[in-house]
């Protein structure tokens, strides 16, 4: 098998927290991206904090890949994973969800990058990138 069990359990932790850390920096960015645009000014702080967002949710994406490639290497049939809520969950809604999120988010960095400054189309990009991670979160796991 590609994953051992131990090495899949050890990956998902990994994977749950720095999901917090990916909230932190949305929040962080969130809160900073209205103050500038309220205000006018801009600090160093925008390239370091897209820069940093940008590793951590690439570190998300590839470790969410690996987990995937070990559950479908247990041949699941795709009936199988419609059928049972957190299965396809799991498998289809939150990873595809993540994934827009974190396209949409690299189009706010892109758009960012091009101009040097925060642009009204990268706010967008950015909230919109928020607003579909946050709605697949896994915020029952919390609980």
């Amino acid at each position: 098998m590609f994953l051992s069990n131990n090495k899949i359990e050890c990956f998902f932790k990994f994977h749950f927290y720095i999901a917090f850390l990916v909230i932190l920096f949305f929040i962080i960015g969130s809160i900073y991206m209205l103050y500038v645009k309220i205000k006018g000014v801009s600090f160093f702080l925008d390239k370091i904090l897209f820069f940093f967002m940008a590793i951590i949710m690439s570190v998300q994406i590839f470790i969410g890949f690996l987990l995937m490639s070990s559950f479908f290497l247990k041949n699941i049939s795709v009936l199988e994973i419609l059928e049972q809520k957190n299965k396809r969950y799991k498998l289809l809604e939150h990873p595809i969800m993540m994934m827009i999120g974190f396209f949409l988010f690299i189009l706010s960095y892109i758009e960012f990058n091009k101009k040097g400054k925060i642009t009204n189309k990268a706010i967008f990009l950015f909230f919109l990138s928020l607003f579909i991670i946050f709605i697949r979160f896994p915020f029952h796991l919390l609980i």
